[in-house]
């Protein structure tokens, strides 16, 4: 089960690669702090992947505490994929939480942030969770 917060074109873009893992991914919970991205995000991955978008209306978020809306919705990764100043301090969140979690880039956007990250990341660590780095172009075996 996955969560999104970022609902737009890269926190789409995120969730249908987590979905094109396997037929047995599910998409259960979104948020944006805008209403229209969440909405239509949420019907762009359903026309791609019908089955494996299980977001209903009630597990559409909207606002500043969408991620913690997401983290308590019941997913087992959260993608993080909305403007960058919240990466930290979501991924902390997320791992306080025990799940996994995909970061995109940049991670971090100051100094105070990459502690944020860097700690959350040992956390991680410690408890056998997965923290993957949203690179561009990371699995591009032509761009070197």
């Amino acid at each position: 089960k996955v969560g999104g917060v970022g609902g737009g074109g890269r926190g789409s873009g995120a969730a249908a690669r987590a979905l094109a893992a396997g037929p047995g991914v599910r998409l259960i919970a979104v948020a944006d702090s805008f209403e229209d991205e969440v909405l239509a995000g949420r019907e762009n991955l359903k026309k791609r992947s019908p089955e494996q978008v299980a977001v209903d209306d009630d597990h559409c978020f909207v606002g500043f505490d969408g991620y913690r809306k997401v983290i308590d919705s019941g997913p087992d990764v959260v993608l993080i994929a909305c403007a960058s100043r919240f990466h930290p301090s979501y991924m902390k969140a997320v791992i306080d939480a025990g799940k996994h979690v995909f970061v995109e880039k940049p991670h971090a956007i100051d100094p105070p942030g990459i502690r944020v990250v860097t700690a959350a990341a040992e956390e991680a660590r410690k408890k056998s969770l997965n923290c993957v780095s949203g690179l561009h172009f990371r699995h591009q075996p032509n761009v070197h």
